[in-house]
């Protein structure tokens, strides 16, 4: 064991002074904490008074008075100008006008979610496309992409598609030599 650590210290010096200067400090506070001979002083409570008894095992009731700062009281804090009391409007209401809905309010969106990209327009590979949704991507290094629960990455198979490539708002299935992109809804 100590020829290990022998070897770690002399591999690296400066680790090895940075260990030195640690053991000296740690070494310097143990030392003062159990060579210390003062006793700490003792803590005198007193009601308030200004009369402290002057010893402990004095009977004859004489005590010290001595002469105390008076008290200082907290300083209130004031804030200058006035504080309204009501708010002028709700700071987590939702406006609506800047999120517009795709289509307007009461029209619901009808393109489809699967378009064919490249290959012949295989009807069946159409409708097996739109039963999935794509629900989220993650690009970067290692792109992943959410259909419809299922976590795929670049390469992998979901409902027989092989997921060709994930863009940020599209996945691009490969089935049968059709190409398909799913868009996100």
């Amino acid at each position: 064991m100590w020829a290990v650590l022998r070897a770690h210290l002399r591999a690296d010096p400066r680790k090895t002074g940075v260990l030195i200067v640690l053991v000296v400090v740690m070494a310097i506070v143990f030392a003062r904490l159990y060579l210390k001979s003062s006793v700490p002083n003792e803590a005198n409570a007193s009601d308030g008074g200004g009369a402290v008894p002057s010893r402990e095992g004095d009977t004859s009731g004489a005590t010290d008075v001595t002469e105390r700062e008076p008290a200082t009281t907290p300083k209130r804090v004031v804030i200058p100008g006035h504080l309204p009391t009501e708010l002028a409007r709700n700071p987590f209401a939702v406006r609506l006008d800047r999120f517009p809905l795709a289509g307007g309010p009461t029209e619901p969106i009808s393109t489809p979610s699967a378009e064919v990209v490249e290959g012949g327009p295989d009807e069946d590979i159409r409708e097996a496309a739109n039963e999935l949704a794509l629900q989220s991507t993650i690009c970067g290094g290692f792109p992943l992409a959410c259909i419809n629960g299922q976590v795929v990455s670049q390469g992998q198979e979901i409902a027989g598609f092989v997921v060709k490539s994930i863009e940020p708002t599209r996945v691009v299935l490969w089935r049968g030599g059709t190409a398909v992109a799913l868009n996100l809804r």
